[in-house]
């Protein structure tokens, strides 16, 4: 087998390991949202992870998760899922929060 076809066929596989993209979202990009008890979250979208400014002011930094649809990261601190103008945090020690960005 030639050489050429050998290195294809170990990277070939690896290529399923390719890190996850958040769903229409560039790199990086901060959204404000709105929750249903008048609090604001704003998140930082980075390449493969999230950074949030809580209500409280906490900020925590998630990583991505592989998700069905739209977005997921998770990690100690909490997990935060959505859409592009909708999302649910849950602190690890809290209540869940739903927020909505405003419309642009």
């Amino acid at each position: 087998m030639p050489s050429h076809a050998r290195l294809i066929l170990v990277i070939l596989p690896l290529a399923g390991c390719m890190p996850l993209r958040p769903v229409n979202l560039p790199d990086p990009r901060t959204v404000m949202f709105r929750c249903q008890t008048g609090a604001s979250v704003t998140a930082t979208f980075l390449d493969r992870r999230a950074r949030l400014v809580e209500p409280n002011g906490r900020v925590v930094e998630l990583p991505q998760r592989r998700a069905e649809t739209g977005f997921l990261y998770a990690g100690e601190a909490g997990t935060l899922s959505g859409e592009p103008t909708r999302i649910s945090w849950t602190p690890a020690n809290g209540a869940p929060l739903d927020c909505v960005a405003p419309a642009a």
